[in-house]
């Protein structure tokens, strides 16, 4: 019969992960930070391939081990700080071999607990289980790093800035987000490993997925000739995100899901400026939508969408500043967006091109050209010699005496009518009800736009403000105006 004590032991290995065959060891750093020392290690002997590493950091725990040249193997990795992060330092690599991994998308091999840290990790990592972060706890990889796949929860970021391999391909092939500010960051390269013909990645559960400047995406296997992750979907409010331009390639597709949850997912231009094949929606449980977001920075970028297939669904292309930013349908000598437009493209389904009466831009609906239309729309003029979309009739935004022109005389309408009625602002604001900080940023990143105008200008320095004379503050706890 099992005794009350045993029983309690196998319950707590349970619940940090870990079979019964698996000890737990713990880093101390005690007499130095080399971690090829047994007596820095708690028990004065160095883990081996059935144990599990702990970096607690708690306490008298040395946040620095070094492993130099050496590779080590291990079963299982768990950084759980009381105090800061641990900094692992070597030019080796830790092999994880955990149990069951590999089958069970349960089975971890690495995580992260305890809290908002940061830890760095420089030796290559190959993990057979999933790596999972929490409790915003963050990890930044300076090495190369292989895993079956990734879990970011909790306001937590896992940072690649070496090459990062994915191996799963069963129906586990997931980066997942529980919907609280996580994200997973590459920096170098992401490599979808596939052994087999299916295998395309997943994003789900309002997951960030950010790709550097220097990100070279591949997809290898057997079945793969081509550059590029091929298939992304999206599911539940997910994100890819920009941090550089032409972070995505042509030979990366992008679909928005539901995935039983909410579908409308996320391309999060960033600021900056990108070509893609085509983006898609894909209804599996309810409707659909897909959001280009520009962002929230003034200045020119360039989203070239050269193709889509039309499936049930919207697009939403949102912070796109009329007569800055370019948006491009499809490439001129291309049929795709035009008239002629009458192909079935879609692998085996019979759907037609993506209608441009699915796509708002700022919220404004598409239109063919007329000249004598007067609301706001969009429009292709001529798309055999442009693919370039063009705003019509579109508020002049910051233009708050609404005189074609966006300067000085529109600060003084601004401050004269803070916290009032929007009504004042000739329909050029932001659209909140009563005016504020959103409408004054609407006016320094319009600054010296006219009707028509279509190139960036500065935003109004301190100089050209006094010399208009309108050095005018008003101070409160959020916001100072100048």
């Amino acid at each position: 019969m099992r005794s009350a004590t045993t029983s309690v032991a196998l319950i707590a290995l349970m619940l940090i992960g870990l079979s019964p065959a698996q000890a737990q060891i713990e880093w101390i750093g005690a007499n130095s930070d080399d971690a090829l020392d047994g007596t820095n290690w708690d028990g004065g002997v160095l883990p081996g391939v059935s144990d599990s590493v702990v970096f607690r950091n708690g306490g008298d725990s040395n946040p620095l081990a070094d492993f130099g040249a050496a590779d080590v193997d291990w079963a299982h990795m768990l950084m759980n700080h009381a105090d800061v992060g641990t900094t692992l330092t070597g030019a080796g690599t830790i092999t994880l071999n955990t149990p069951g991994a590999g089958v069970d998308i349960g089975v971890k091999s690495f995580e992260t607990q305890g809290g908002e840290r940061l830890s760095v990790i420089h030796p290559n990592i190959i993990a057979n289980g999933v790596m999972e972060a929490r409790n915003g706890h963050n990890v930044v990889f300076e090495g190369d790093v292989t895993s079956y796949t990734l879990h970011s929860y909790n306001n937590s970021v896992f940072t690649f800035n070496g090459n990062y391999t994915q191996t799963a391909y069963d129906g586990s092939e997931f980066f997942t987000g529980n919907h609280e500010g996580s994200s997973i960051v590459f920096n170098g390269g992401l490599n979808l490993d596939r052994p087999a013909f299916y295998g395309d990645l997943g994003i789900r559960n309002g997951l960030t997925v950010a790709f550097g400047p220097d990100v070279v995406l591949t997809k290898t296997g057997p079945f793969e000739t081509t550059p590029g992750l091929g298939t992304v979907n999206l599911y539940n409010q997910s994100t890819v995100r920009l941090d550089g331009d032409n972070a995505l390639d042509a030979n990366t597709d992008l679909f928005s899901r539901d995935g039983g949850g909410v579908g409308e997912n996320t391309l999060d231009l960033n600021g900056f400026s990108t070509t893609v094949e085509f983006i898609a929606t894909v209804p599996d449980a309810g409707p659909t939508s897909f959001v280009v977001d520009f962002g929230e920075q003034a200045g020119a970028n360039t989203f070239r969408w050269l193709a889509s297939h039309w499936m049930p669904g919207n697009y939403k292309i949102a912070n796109f500043e009329v007569g800055v930013d370019t948006l491009e349908l499809g490439e001129l000598g291309s049929f795709f967006w035009t008239a002629e437009d009458t192909t079935t493209e879609g692998g085996g389904s019979p759907d037609i091109e993506v209608k441009k009466s699915q796509i708002t831009i700022n919220g404004l609906s598409y239109a063919a050209y007329d000249p004598l239309k007067t609301d706001a729309y969009w429009t292709l003029v001529d798309p055999t010699v442009s693919r370039a979309i063009e705003v019509f009739n579109a508020p002049l935004f910051g233009d708050f005496n609404d005189d074609g022109e966006v300067n000085a005389a529109d600060y003084t309408v601004f401050r004269d009518n803070l916290d009032g009625s929007s009504a004042a602002l000739n329909g050029n604001g932001s659209g909140a009800a009563t005016v504020g900080p959103a409408d004054y940023q609407l006016w320094t990143q319009n600054y010296g736009r006219t009707s028509g105008s279509s190139v960036a200008i500065p935003e109004p320095g301190a100089m050209l403000l006094a010399l208009t004379g309108v050095a005018w503050c008003r101070r409160s706890r959020r916001r100072t105006y100048v």
